[in-house]
């Protein structure tokens, strides 16, 4: 194994806060060791950056994988093999910076490395750099001298820390100090606990993320049930409300139904009350007519039976009580002579027959324009000859 000489921290930058990249070897080639560390192990961790860039750097002690998920004081931005030598990229914090670079707090530098890994979200074949360390015990002692840990894929058989001492110049190489071969099957052990532990740290995690989505969606339905609770008893106010106002427009319109049968009983008796009324006045005024037209010379046979029931009587015949008067009036203008003697019947002097009323067509037509039909009642003065006609009348039937 040959002996390195140790290397210089070269300054990329630094800004006003303190924090800065420097550029540093973090791995060499290595061999008598558990793992040997070739250049074709360091090219697979170049070709794998891209795939795994987030690599997080800290002080001693080493941690595990899972652990590295948390705050972290320094990066690696990016790797480049030069030779046998990998060099790094560090983003360091000011606090890490002021440590390495200006106190020179820390002299060796051990990286982190796992071969075919997986994660939640992908698998990378071949070896990739996980993580690394600012340590005092590198595997190398000297100033930023290469040291490894190599951490298995799944599909390695067990965790190996590649650690080796070189002497000063100039002395040979001494391996005293190759790590002691764990017992058999303990190896298998311990990658089952830690394989078991990542899966317990995977499953706490997604229980963790599921646990805050669970929380959200209790929050906003809560929200919501608030919000329904609000808009229920919003109903339940509207439907109360509705509910009176129903109520009382229901007696109102029980009052209105009520008040509109006493009114329409109102109506009913006013409208009887009137109807007497005008009979009462109709009759009163074809009584005067009649008396009038008597008075005026027309036979009193023609108004037979109008006392019983005057409007009706003048009702059945005519259609109202002006058109009866302009009737009755113009009777009294009749000529006497439109009546003849009657023959000797030997039935008495009756002049009611229609066979005693010698009318000519114009006279016919005169006493029809002006209403008059029965041309028997033509001549009848006084009530015995009425009684006469009628008489005579029924003997004929």
């Amino acid at each position: 194994m040959t002996w390195l000489e140790a290397q210089p921290i070269k300054v990329i930058h630094r800004s006003e806060s303190g924090a800065g990249t420097i550029e540093i070897p973090i791995m060499a080639t290595a061999s008598g060791s558990a793992v040997e560390l070739t250049v074709e192990m360091m090219e697979q961790m170049v070709a794998n950056f891209e795939l795994f860039p987030v690599v997080p750097v800290s002080v001693s002690p080493h941690r595990e994988f899972a652990e590295r998920g948390g705050f972290s004081e320094a990066f690696v931005e990016s790797i480049e093999l030069r030779g046998d030598l990998l060099f790094g990229r560090l983003s360091l914090g000011a606090e890490l910076f002021a440590e390495v670079v200006e106190q020179g707090g820390w002299r060796g530098f051990s990286v982190e490395i796992a071969k075919n890994l997986k994660t939640q979200a992908k698998s990378i074949e071949g070896w990739v750099l996980t993580g690394g360390v600012f340590t005092n015990r590198p595997a190398v002692d000297a100033h930023f001298r290469i040291a490894a840990e190599a951490r298995p894929g799944s599909d390695a058989s067990g965790v190996y820390e590649a650690s080796f001492k070189s002497l000063e110049k100039g002395k040979e190489s001494s391996m005293s100090d190759k790590p002691t071969a764990p017992a058999p099957g303990a190896e298998h052990q311990l990658a089952a606990l830690r394989e078991g532990a990542k899966a317990l740290e995977a499953e706490k995690i997604a229980l963790q993320t599921r646990v805050t989505h669970l929380s959200d969606e209790v929050r906003v339905l809560k929200s919501e049930n608030e919000q329904h609770q609000t808009d229920l008893q919003a109903a339940k106010d509207v439907a109360a409300t509705g509910g009176a106002k129903i109520t009382r427009l229901e007696t109102e319109a029980r009052g209105m139904k009520d008040a509109n049968a006493t009114l329409r009983k109102g109506v009913e008796d006013l409208t009887e009350k009137l109807s007497v009324s005008n009979n009462e006045n109709l009759s009163a005024k074809v009584l005067a007519i009649r008396d009038r037209a008597v008075a005026a010379g027309v036979p009193p046979a023609i108004f037979d039976g109008v006392d019983k029931d005057p409007a009706g009587w003048m009702l059945a015949s005519y259609t109202n009580v002006e058109a009866f008067e302009t009737t009755i009036t113009a009777l009294a203008g009749v000529s006497r002579d439109l009546v003849t003697d009657p023959p000797k019947s030997g039935k008495g002097s009756s002049k009611g027959s229609g066979e005693q009323t010698n009318l000519s067509a114009d006279d016919k037509k005169r006493l029809a324009r002006i209403g008059v039909r029965n041309l028997d009642l033509v001549g009848i003065k006084t009530e015995a000859e009425l009684l006469d006609m009628r008489a005579e009348q029924k003997d004929k039937e």
